[in-house]
């Protein structure tokens, strides 16, 4: 390769990332750009003459052989005479969270030290605190099944839904009410009933549930066991923090520093 090739190419990767633009200037250059992040692999491929650009594809990929994925693919693409370059995306986390009443409880305490704890690992983390929210229950009356997902009632889950739709990650954050996840929590759970048939956009979930009693969390961790495994959903990862007698109970736990841990983990 010639040396004004190689900074040739070079000056059109940092065009491509720092201002993300197309990749139009250089002449007859065949570009693969391979994106991937825990969940899904993303194939772009430019044709680098100014007029052509092709998105090939994005897949949901299996975390733990992911990079084998795409050592495999560049191998053979190098092989046709495609220049490769790999970026690793950041994971989009969407943290679902339904905090106790009194501004600044023990659930909204561990929701700020998993979110602390994703964004320094380079996630993007968006937090909405349900009880917030006006988001009725499902009907059953499955007019999202001859609709393509879209639910006919119309209040705060559409937004909800947006969120979804662009996520790797679903993160429930809950207190324990009467052995249950709370009903604001729940509401929105039961209306992910509408993309039962149309699927979702991530398949990797995780829970943060907190308590006064430490023999309360078999019935919520047996409701997403179930939804795991309808949906082919994975469960990255369940923590459940009893003793949180206090408003301020959260904040001398030792478990709220494996909190913390394991949004950085992700």
């Amino acid at each position: 390769m010639s040396n004004t090739l190689a900074a040739r190419r070079q000056e059109v990767i940092v065009e491509w990332s720092e201002k993300n633009t197309p990749l139009s200037h250089t002449p007859f250059l065949l570009v693969l750009f391979v994106c991937y992040n825990k969940t899904r692999l993303l194939v772009y491929l430019y044709v680098c003459n100014g007029f052509l650009q092709f998105q090939l594809g994005s897949h949901p990929i299996n975390a733990a052989r992911s990079r084998d994925t795409v050592r495999i693919l560049c191998n053979y693409l190098h092989f046709v005479g495609a220049t490769t370059y790999i970026f690793v995306l950041q994971l989009s986390v969407f943290l679902l969270y339904n905090k106790h009443p009194r501004a600044n409880g023990n659930t909204a305490t561990m929701v700020q030290a998993f979110e602390k704890g994703a964004t320094e690992a380079g996630h993007e983390v968006t937090a909405i605190h349900v009880g917030a929210k006006k988001v009725a229950g499902c009907l059953g009356c499955q007019y999202c099944f001859t609709h393509e997902g879209t639910c006919v009632q119309k209040d705060d889950m559409t937004g909800i839904w947006e969120v979804l739709n662009q996520t790797d990650l679903l993160v429930f954050a809950s207190p324990i009410y009467w052995w249950e996840v709370t009903a604001q929590t729940k509401a929105v759970i039961d209306r992910l009933y509408a993309h039962a048939l149309v699927g979702f956009n991530f398949n990797k979930i995780a829970l943060l549930f907190d308590s006064g009693s430490p023999e309360v969390y078999d019935a919520p961790i047996s409701m997403f066991k179930s939804i795991c495994s309808y949906l082919k959903w994975e469960n990255a990862g369940t923590i459940c923090i009893p003793d949180m007698e206090n408003k301020d109970s959260m904040k001398g736990s030792p478990m709220l520093e494996e909190v913390y841990k394991f949004g950085r983990s992700l």
